[in-house]
């Protein structure tokens, strides 16, 4: 049980310490794959919007909110990204 509250505990502490997200560059090295040189990997592969993923070319600079890591654990705030995909897929209609 201990362990099932940790992961929560850890998001709610990263929120204390760094309330406000700094935007992260991080480049695609493949669809839905990001890599920056300071920050953990974002592994978007296996997400609702692969279609979204696939219109951009790898090699691309997606920024991304992150909140700085507090305890080896950063925090993305992926709310823009589902803002920018919805209007992806609205406009495909």
């Amino acid at each position: 049980m201990a362990v099932a509250a940790t992961y929560p505990g850890i998001q709610r502490y990263t929120l204390i310490v760094s309330p406000e997200p700094a935007p992260v560059a991080y480049k695609m090295t493949e669809t839905a794959h990001f890599e920056h040189s300071s920050y953990p990997a974002i592994d978007q592969r296996s997400s609702n919007i692969e279609e979204y993923w696939q219109s951009l070319e790898p090699g691309t600079d997606v920024v991304f909110p992150v909140h700085k890591p507090a305890l080896g654990f950063a925090l993305v705030d992926m709310s823009p990204v589902y803002e920018k995909s919805r209007a992806f897929y609205r406009a495909r209609k």
